[in-house]
Parts: C-alpha cells; structure tokens; sequence
C-alpha cells in the first residue's frame, strides 16, 4: 500500500472522527459507523499495517506519529487525564496490542482540533508482543501533500464502545480540499 494514502487517510480520518464526535448526538443508532462512504467494512486484523498504528478511547480514535505518542482531537483529550488509559488496536473481543496509561497531554494552541499524548511504554496488560508500547504498534509518517483524484484511507473506531470496539475502514478518491478539509 502507498504509505502517502495512509498518511492522508489518517488527516482525513482525524477531520471525520471531529464531525462524528460531534454530530454523535444527533445520528440514528443505525448511522453510527460511519456515512464517509457506502464500501465500509469492518477491520479483520488489526495486528497489521495500518491498522496497527491506531488506538482508541473509550469514545474516540488517536494515531501513533512516534514514539509513544498519539494525535488525537482536542475535544477528545479534554475528556481525558494523565493516568487514564488507551488501547492499542484493539479488535473487538480478538485482542488487541495492549493497555497503556496517558503519561501527558499537549493541545495544539490555536484553532485546529488536534491533541498529542504521550503514552507509558510499558503496558498495564501485555500485547501480543509483550508490554512495550513501540514494540505493539506502527507510526504514522505525515504526507506532504495531497490534491484532487488522490485515493484515500479513512481507518478508526466509531463510536468505540457503543461499537464494540471494532475498527471499521473506508475507501475513497479526495474531490475537493479546502484550507484543512478534505473532502471524498
């Protein structure tokens, strides 16, 4: 898979979980994994890459960009403290790659929707590969760009809880970028 439609997936997917997060409240239940696209499917193994690089939240997604560290939105980490706990790509009731406590929490200063955790290496419970963080999960690299007709990724878990804590993929082909908002 070209890694730049895996970093471009993870922007876009960060603008959709902040519109899903928001607009929860309001969408019927039967709407509530996602309306990005109707080739929505559920994640078979998320030991692999990319569905590695991702974790959840109770309500929420975040991406591994390093190590240690998650993206997230701001309106997620207000929900959350040091100590409070994530899940490295869980996969419903198949396992996941470990349960790690937030170790710090930094919102980006201006107006854009984005959080960065810093995660405990070592897991309260174990991975499939032990109880290093680094060694359960795969970073994401940033794209430099993206236009019109790339094809895209959007990876997460809606509504984690409510949804079992299953991570759903869509597809699609970027129609429209306006300032920082993809559109597919």
């Amino acid at each position: 898979m070209n890694k730049n439609i895996v970093i471009k997936s993870m922007a876009a997917l960060a603008i959709l979980t902040s519109v899903t997060g928001i607009n929860a409240a309001v969408v019927e239940e039967t709407q509530q994994i996602a309306n990005a696209e109707k080739n929505v499917t559920q994640v078979k193994d998320t030991n692999i890459f990319p569905y590695n690089g991702v974790v959840s939240f109770k309500d929420a997604t975040g991406f591994v960009i390093g190590k240690n560290t998650i993206i997230t939105n701001k309106h997620v980490s207000k929900d959350y403290k040091v100590g409070d706990r994530i899940t490295a790509h869980p996969n419903g009731d198949k396992g996941n790659g470990g349960i790690y406590k937030i170790k710090s929490i930094s919102d980006y200063p201006g107006d854009e929707d984005i959080s960065v955790m810093n995660i405990e290496e070592q897991a309260v419970e174990r991975g499939p590969k032990g109880f290093n963080f680094n060694e359960n999960v795969q970073a994401f690299n940033f794209a430099k760009d993206a236009k019109v007709d790339d094809k895209i990724k959007v990876i997460g878990y809606p509504l984690p809880a409510q949804n079992s804590f299953k991570q759903f993929e869509s597809t699609g082909t970027i129609k429209r970028i306006k300032d920082n908002i993809f559109k597919f």
